[in-house]
């Protein structure tokens, strides 16, 4: 077993959570630390997991793996040891691929060795892009403490559009979804497209991380990782198209998954809205009047979604 040893007075600051440094031949790694809503072992899991499809196949950053396991403790914190690997490439040009990442994920869950409990995999209790009528209940809650009097028809009717369509989750196949799918959380390289960042990896049904990239690259405008997204004024239909066909060159749909890809695709916008302007944490402490006029462009588009388009997958 090789021995490595890091050099910390190489550390470098890349942003929050994140730093670079060389061990003792040169190779630069990063280091990782520990997402606040995870726990240690939590943490350890996600990347158990992200090295077990390393070996089946799907390009991740190997994390260096120590006595104790895969993360070190480091100025009284949590963080992982990864494999810096470079980009050379325009994520932007490539969104359409994240749709055969979605399918590679799904076709090599089952060979994913992980402790089951009564009716799937033990990992995480709870995660954001869970769309079961509870979790969306809490979501719509969560937006309520922003409006009052007239203003909170909008989330009413908004609720009650969602629940009218009774989407059956135990019809929906599952499997380890990566949580938060998107161009950022890839790095392309001359060996193809890396998966980073598992810190959000769980047992969902599987068309949430295929719906997720869909939302966030065809309703939100980022053009850039620092840059805040941005509400798009209409839904990129073809971008969403290529992207759901690129995943079914992999993987087929089921009857039930197209049956209720409109559903999901309503669901994670409303999640997409939370998570994006920050409502659950109030991080960025904007009027009220300003969020219920976002909150009312967003569920006007959703008003205006083609899903009629979206729903036909060849």
């Amino acid at each position: 077993m090789k021995v490595y040893q890091m050099n910390f007075e190489t550390v470098q600051f890349l942003k929050r959570g994140i730093m670079k440094l060389i061990d003792d031949e040169g190779t630069p790694y990063l280091l990782k630390e520990k997402p606040y809503y995870l726990s240690a072992n939590e943490y350890e899991v996600a990347l158990n997991i992200s090295q077990q499809l390393r070996k089946e196949g799907i390009l991740t950053p190997p994390v260096l793996k120590g006595t104790k396991g895969y993360t070190l403790y480091y100025h009284q914190k949590y963080y992982s040891v990864q494999q810096y690997i470079e980009s050379n490439n325009n994520v932007i040009d490539h969104v359409e691929k994240l749709g055969e990442v979605a399918a590679m994920l799904s076709q090599k869950s089952d060979r994913i060795d992980m402790a089951k409990g009564a009716d799937k995999p033990s990992c995480r209790s709870l995660h954001f892009l869970d769309i079961d009528a509870n979790s969306m209940a809490k979501s719509f809650q969560v937006m309520k403490q922003y409006v009052a009097g007239d203003q909170m028809k909008w989330i009413d009717q908004a609720e009650a559009r969602f629940f009218r369509y009774e989407i059956n989750l135990k019809s929906l196949p599952m499997s380890w979804v990566h949580g938060d799918l998107h161009v950022y959380n890839t790095v392309f390289t001359k060996q193809g497209m890396y998966l980073i960042d598992f810190d959000d990896i769980h047992w969902n049904v599987r068309i949430v991380d295929l719906v997720w990239p869909c939302i966030i690259h065809g309703v939100w405008d980022w053009p850039q990782v620092n840059q805040q997204p941005m509400l798009k004024e209409e839904m990129d239909i073809q971008g969403v198209k290529r992207l759901l066909q690129h995943y079914e060159k992999k993987e087929h749909l089921t009857f039930y998954e197209k049956k209720y890809l409109p559903a999901v695709f309503y669901a994670l916008l409303i999640k997409s809205f939370i998570c994006i302007e920050g409502l659950i944490r109030n991080s960025k402490q904007q009027s009220n009047h300003v969020i219920v006029q976002k909150i009312k462009n967003m569920l006007l588009l959703a008003e205006h979604l083609d899903f009629g388009v979206i729903g036909d997958v060849e």
